[in-house]
């Protein structure tokens, strides 16, 4: 199964394993893959990734070997990383164009709670992933950064989950599509660059 996964600004895993995530790397962990335990994630949407983002570094992966799906994320015991991508400008794009979109539901003479909860959780949760960036690469010896960072960061975790479960699953198609054309865009620089 081919999905999207954000990884920590290190480019490693986390949770003490710490092994380098570089393009054509694949890594494996033996036992049996238990969602949200034991194994290695990704999701299918994008939209989804961004949900469990630690930061803005962005891969396009494969999942293999003992598959288990979930509602909004996979695991399994083998991931390859396809592609990487600096998401940062990606994010500050997709914040702005769900602050619009929350804006505009809000100057609605009929404004709908749920499409404006959904586009500012949106925004808040990218923010969030960069947030939970700069969190990562504070100094250790700067703990009031840190702590900062750290405190920013799980209030728009909180707020975002609190939003996230009553939003409509179309409008995280929206979004989903909207977050796939600006990676698509991010390509494009890439290659462009290269020339």
């Amino acid at each position: 199964m081919k999905g999207w996964y954000f990884s920590r600004e290190s480019k490693r895993l986390r949770y003490g394993d710490e092994r380098l995530i570089e393009v054509g790397t694949t890594h494996q962990v033996e036992g049996e893959p238990v969602l949200c335990e034991h194994g290695l994630h990704a999701s299918k949407r994008l939209i989804d990734a961004l949900r469990y983002a630690p930061g803005c570094t962005l891969w396009r992966v494969k999942l293999s070997k003992n598959v288990v799906c979930g509602d909004d994320k996979a695991v399994a015991l083998k991931r390859r990383y396809l592609e990487e991508y600096d998401a940062r400008p990606m994010l500050v794009e997709f914040t702005q164009w769900c602050a619009k979109r929350a804006r505009k539901q809000a100057d609605a003479n009929d404004v709908n709670d749920a499409d404006y909860a959904i586009y500012t959780a949106a925004a808040a949760y990218a923010a969030y992933a960069a947030y939970a960036a700069a969190a990562d690469a504070a100094d250790a010896a700067d703990a009031a950064a840190y702590a900062a960072a750290a405190t920013t960061a799980a209030a728009y975790a909180a707020a975002y989950d609190a939003a996230y479960d009553a939003a409509y699953d179309a409008e995280r198609k929206k979004q989903n599509k909207r977050l796939v054309k600006l990676v698509r865009k991010l390509n494009q620089s890439t290659i462009e660059g290269e020339e």
